[in-house]
């Protein structure tokens, strides 16, 4: 790969695969994000709330790469909206717009940066500069890196526009109207259009995302499909999964679900199946944040347990403890926890909108449609039939097809 490639990147969405892949290659130029911790600052912070929020925010395999970050101004912004009680999408669309200015100061001050600006947008090389940045936070990166003569790549994280119109759907017919989640102003969507527009490539990372981005108008010749990248940690190599013959009252079927708990995610189906198990031996352990309010009639089901929010330093241990991972999602960009419950030999019960990491009957099951119903007849059938779990985790996915390589391969081929 001749091109330099540099990210933009608001949060440390993917654990910073892309920014890594291209490092790992040496095609990075740098990366720049709003926040970025060194580990010994993370444990001087970690007696605060602010502190353990950030600890995740660093990549080891980033340690020798060029990184610029605002961590001051970005703690200052955030304080900023709270005081003036900004939320929701206001606050979101404030927050892409202030990343973007930040790191275009930062791509101005780079010495390399000027360099290449100097050369004019009209010169073409093997070297030309590429600017990757994710949607939604993207559009003025794009016109300022257009204005270099840079070439650019969008990182869709999603479905866009006809994944919010399918939720949107969704929580209409659950009647979530109580809820605090609001559809996107029409401004965030028109921006998305302009994005798409200046990019010279898209890309997403499910086959689901790109018929979702297509039906949106995005130029099929402009979609790529990628998939994450994901490098498993050392200690799940060596994992031995232990697996119960039979399950029973004292030792139930553990089932999984982690990341966020909305509707988007089948948060809901979820629940209603939970309570149609009641008389089985089955426990759900659901970890995650709630934003949305859960209806009372399934907040205190027995069989399920809400753990809340966790650092993802603790997510490995619930992957090793549980006999289930349970991905119902109604739309999702890929599903990054997918990989990673497979690295741990967890087997999964998913929904066909996501990525496709799951071989329906080789390493967990492939939810039909995305009800109640079929949740129950996937982990039923678990309980009749407690071998599957081992065949299934035997049958793990082998995540070098998601390495940092074969990203970095696939990026190569885009331009």
């Amino acid at each position: 790969m001749h091109a330099h490639w540099t990210v933009c990147q608001l949060g440390a969405r993917e654990h910073y695969s892309v920014a890594a892949a291209l490092h790992a290659s040496g095609c990075l130029n740098g990366l720049f994000t709003d926040a970025w911790i060194a580990p010994e600052t993370a444990r001087r912070l970690s007696g605060l709330s602010m502190g353990r929020r950030l600890a995740d925010r660093y990549c080891h395999d980033l340690a020798s790469a060029e990184v610029g970050h605002a961590n001051f101004q970005s703690i200052l912004f955030e304080l900023g909206l709270r005081l003036q009680r900004r939320g929701g999408w206001e606050a979101i669309i404030a927050r892409n717009d202030w990343f973007q200015r930040r790191a275009i100061k930062w791509l101005t001050s780079r010495p390399q940066i000027r360099l290449a600006s100097e050369s004019g947008p009209s010169v073409k090389s093997e070297r030309q500069p590429i600017l990757f940045a994710y949607s939604y936070a993207a559009l003025s990166l794009f016109r300022w890196a257009k204005s270099q003569g840079w070439m650019t790549v969008l990182g869709q994280i999603d479905g866009g526009f006809q994944d919010e119109r399918l939720i949107s759907q969704l929580r209409a017919e659950q009647n979530f109207e109580d809820n605090p989640w609001r559809p996107a102003p029409s401004q965030y969507w028109d921006q998305w259009h302009d994005e798409c527009k200046l990019a010279d490539r898209v890309v997403v990372n499910s086959n689901w995302s790109q018929s979702l981005v297509a039906q949106s108008g995005v130029a099929p010749q402009k979609l790529a499909v990628i998939p994450l990248a994901y490098s498993p940690p050392p200690a799940s190599t060596a994992f031995v999964r232990d697996f119960a013959p039979r399950f029973s009252a004292r030792r139930p079927l553990k089932v999984l679900f982690l990341g966020q708990v909305t509707v988007r995610k089948g948060i809901l189906e979820l629940l209603k199946a939970a309570e149609e198990l009641l008389q089985q031996p089955v426990e759900f352990s659901v970890v995650g944040s709630h934003p949305q309010l859960i209806p009372e009639q399934w907040s205190r089901i027995p069989n399920v347990r809400f753990i809340g929010p966790i650092p993802r330093s603790e997510t490995n241990k619930w992957y090793r403890n549980s006999d289930i991972f349970l991905f119902p999602t109604h739309s999702d960009g890929f599903g990054l926890t997918q990989l990673e419950a497979q690295a741990w030999k967890l087997p999964v019960v998913a929904s066909r909108c996501c990525g496709d990491v799951i071989e329906d009957g080789i390493n967990g099951r492939r939810l039909d449609f995305n009800s109640s119903n079929a949740i129950v007849e996937a982990i039923e059938a678990i309980l009749e039939q407690p071998h599957l779990l081992r065949q299934w985790s035997e049958q793990s996915c082998q995540t070098d097809t998601y390495s940092t390589n074969r990203m970095s391969h696939a990026l190569s081929e885009l331009l």
